[in-house]
């Protein structure tokens, strides 16, 4: 737990709990800096963040924020143009841990099978690649009186050095994913990883990639 609060000089204090250990706290700004007639609002709206804004003695607008450095996440929507979508997660720490995560749904009448794709550009051209491949049923699926099972879900986890050795790029890296339906795959899931990793380097203005880490294939 935590507890923001402007402390009667005018300083922002701030009171943490963990389970194991006791309440501690700091000072998040000093004497003077805030208000004390009015109060204060914070928010946590993404994991390993949090935000809080204040009014100043000199009744001016304070924003002060944190971010978890040590991971980094990145989140994109995707889209086909046949009657399948889906939305990609992944996670990257410092210590070399990831997640790949993939949700998709069937909203039509055919069953599809998809690949997911998904690639990490480092400013200095390192390229890290997430992919799945998986099956969605249509409405056909539940015919006569059946259910289909319209939605697919994938998480892998894994490590793996090169992260933690290209970290200070990750942080700073570009996200691409990509969603691919099989009937329009016409180089196969390799060519639809390819394709993706060409887009992310034209996108970030590169014309090759320095190497290429295949995290999940």
């Amino acid at each position: 737990m935590e507890v923001f609060f402007v402390g009667a000089n005018g300083s922002v204090q701030d009171r943490f709990w963990y389970e194991g250990s006791t309440w501690q706290g700091f000072e998040l700004a000093p004497a003077g800096s805030a208000s004390v007639t009015t109060g204060l609002a914070a928010v946590s709206r993404v994991p390993g963040s949090m935000e809080m804004w204040f009014t100043g003695g000199d009744a001016s607008i304070q924003d002060h924020f944190w971010y978890d450095t040590s991971s980094k996440n990145f989140d994109q929507d995707v889209t086909t143009d046949i009657a399948i979508g889906g939305s990609v997660h992944v996670v990257m720490r410092q210590d070399g841990f990831f997640s790949f995560s993939t949700h998709a749904h069937d909203s039509g009448f055919d069953n599809i099978d998809y690949t997911i794709s998904a690639a990490v550009l480092t400013p200095d051209g390192h390229v890290f690649t997430f992919q799945h491949s998986g099956h969605t049923e249509g409405t056909v699926a539940g015919l006569p009186f059946g259910t289909p099972d319209r939605n697919d879900d994938f998480t892998f986890v894994g490590n793996n050095p090169e992260i933690t050795a290209r970290w200070d790029g990750i942080l700073n890296g570009t996200f691409k994913a990509s969603l691919d339906a099989t009937d329009t795959l016409a180089a196969g899931v390799t060519g639809a990883l390819g394709d993706l990793v060409k887009a992310v380097l034209a996108a970030a203005g590169k014309a090759a990639a320095d190497a290429v880490v295949k995290l999940v294939s």
